[in-house]
C-alpha cells in the first residue's frame, strides 16, 4: 500500500496532565495532489492512525468489521482540506491534507470491533534517550531538528503519545552531568521530570553499534516505581522508533480499559457541598471514554452515590482516579464488586 509522508507539528507532542489530546483524531499528510486515489489512500492511513491511538494497539487486528470500515471511509471522517505551504529549501510549494475524523463514529467502530480504549486523558512522558555520536555520548533535545527527532515525534504521533525532551541548556547539563549521560539517570530523573511537568520519565540509553546491533537499555520510571527492557536493533532510526513503541506499549497496557460487556460499578462521592460541585463532579466521571453512562443513585446530605455503566474493572478505573487526584479513595473502603467503592471529593478550584 502506498505510504504518505507525515506532517508532524514541532509542538504536537505537548499537552498537560489531564488535558484532552485534542489532535488525537487530527491528521496531516504531505501529497503531490488533490486526486482522489491519493486522498483515498490519506484518509485509510489515518483512519488507521486514529484507531491505533485510541486502542493504544501497535497494530490493528484482523475484523470484518474494520475491513467494512475501510471500505466507507466518508463515514469516519468529519472533513479534509487543503493546505499548501513552502515544501523545501529552494522554495517550491508544496501541499498537505488535513483530515479530522468523527470521534464518535470512530469510538463506535472500536467498541463494536471489541477492542480497548485508551482514554485521551493520557499522561505526559519525558524521553531521555542517550546516543552516541562520533566520540561523544549526547541526549537528544528538544531543539534538535533531525531525522532521529522526525522519528521520535513521528512514532509519537502515530501512537498517540504527548512528549517532551529535555532542552539540555545550562540548567539540564547541570542536572543531567556528564557520568550520568554514559553511565546512569537515576539521580537526574525526578529534577528533569519536575522540570519539565512529566508524568513519566523514558530513559534510553542506546549503545554503539557491536556486531551490526545497537544494544539498548530502556527504563521506565513512573509512580509505581521502574521497569528495565533490554533490546538490540540495528538501525538507529528503527531503535529510538521502537523505543516510542515500548514507552506507548506500557502506558496502553497500564490505562486502556479491555474490550468487553459494560457492567454497573456503584461510586458515592462525599465532600460535595453545592449544585456546582455536583455538576463538576458528573462532568468529571462523564468525560471518559470508557464510561458510557453515570446514573444518579442516591442522595444522603453530601453523600451521592452513583452508577457508572462501563466495561473497566475498579482496578482500571482507579488509576485515572488516583492519578488525577480530584477523587480520593477513603482509606477503609474495600472495592469489592459487591460494594459502594467511597471517595471523597477534591475541589480543584
Amino acid at each position: 500500500m502506498q505510504r504518505l509522508a507525515w506532517i508532524v507539528l514541532a509542538g504536537i507532542g505537548f499537552s498537560n496532565k489531564g488535558d484532552d489530546l485534542n489532535w488525537l483524531y487530527d491528521v496531516e499528510f504531505s501529497v503531490s495532489d488533490q486526486s482522489e486515489q491519493e486522498r483515498v489512500v490519506a484518509l485509510r492511513e489515518g483512519l488507521e492512525t486514529v484507531m491505533i491511538r485510541i486502542t493504544g494497539l501497535r497494530e490493528l487486528p484482523d475484523s470484518p468489521l474494520i475491513d467494512e470500515a475501510f471500505d466507507d471511509l466518508n463515514a469516519y471522517q468529519l472533513q479534509f482540506r487543503y493546505e499548501q505551504e513552502p515544501f523545501s529549501d529552494n522554495g517550491d510549494i508544496g501541499m498537505r491534507l488535513i483530515i479530522n475524523y468523527d470521534e464518535n463514529a470512530v469510538r463506535a467502530l472500536i467498541r463494536g470491533a471489541e477492542l480497548p480504549v485508551w482514554s485521551s486523558q493520557r499522561p505526559r512522558v519525558l524521553f531521555l534517550i542517550s546516543i552516541v555520536d562520533g566520540q561523544r555520548r549526547s541526549v537528544l533535545n528538544a531543539a534538535d531538528s533531525n531525522w532521529l527527532q522526525d522519528a521520535i515525534r513521528v512514532a509519537a504521533f502515530r501512537r498517540g503519545v504527548a512528549f517532551s525532551q529535555p532542552l539540555m541548556d545550562f540548567t539540564d547539563r547541570t542536572i543531567l552531568r556528564e557520568g550520568a549521560i554514559a553511565f546512569n539517570f537515576v539521580e537526574s530523573v525526578t529534577p528533569l521530570k519536575r522540570r519539565v511537568q512529566a508524568d513519566l520519565v523514558s530513559v534510553a540509553r542506546v549503545d554503539p553499534l557491536v556486531f551490526d546491533q545497537h544494544r539498548v537499555w530502556l527504563t521506565i520510571y513512573d509512580a509505581t516505581g521502574q521497569r528495565m527492557q533490554v533490546f538490540d536493533d540495528g538501525d538507529l532510526a528503527a531503535t529510538v522508533v521502537e523505543v516510542v513503541d515500548r514507552t506507548a506499549d506500557y502506558l496502553a497496557q497500564r490505562y486502556a480499559v479491555s474490550a468487553g460487556e459494560a457492567a454497573a460499578l456503584h461510586l458515592a462521592v462525599t465532600g460535595i457541598e453545592d449544585i456546582v460541585e455536583y455538576k463538576a463532579v458528573l462532568d468529571y466521571l462523564s468525560k471518559w471514554e470508557f464510561i458510557d453512562r453515570v446514573l444518579l443513585s442516591a442522595v444522603k446530605h453530601d453523600r451521592i452515590e452513583f452508577e457508572l455503566r462501563t466495561a473497566s474493572t475498579w482496578e482500571q478505573l482507579s488509576i485515572y482516579f488516583d492519578e488525577d487526584g480530584f477523587l480520593t479513595r477513603h482509606p477503609v473502603t474495600s472495592q469489592s464488586s459487591d460494594q459502594i467503592a467511597e471517595y471523597g471529593w477534591q475541589n480543584p478550584n
